[in-house]
């Protein structure tokens, strides 16, 4: 179960997936990047960025993963509409009770805090 504290810790790191999708469209250039060069003390300066964007894509990676694992291809999309732009359940063009969304909206926290 869940803690309050890292509930929220995770819903923040969820609701910051639309900028960090943008940031990864600015790191564009790195994918020309080699990376057997990483730390080899050559790329001064965009090591720091290589690492930023590895982090950034493996954590929108699990967020999509999660996402689709937990609410299945019918309702991946709009689920992740509740979870990375809280839109409210009410808004959603979603064909499952109020329960059973959250229920599941557990489990997808639940299961994003064993990976991360």
């Amino acid at each position: 179960m869940l803690s309050r504290k890292r509930y929220r810790e995770l819903k923040y790191i969820c609701l910051a997936y639309p900028e960090k999708v943008k940031q990864l469209e600015e790191f564009s250039y790195i994918k020309a990047v080699n990376f057997e060069k990483i730390g080899s003390g050559k790329n001064i300066g965009l090591d720091d960025k290589i690492i930023k964007f590895l982090e950034l894509k493996k954590q929108t990676t699990l967020i999509k993963q999660c996402c689709l694992k937990v609410f299945g291809g019918d309702t991946y999309q709009e689920a992740m509409r509740n979870i990375t732009e809280a839109v409210p359940y009410e808004l959603l063009e979603i064909y499952m009770s109020r329960r059973k969304f959250y229920n599941l909206r557990k489990k997808y926290f639940e299961m994003l805090d064993e990976i991360l």
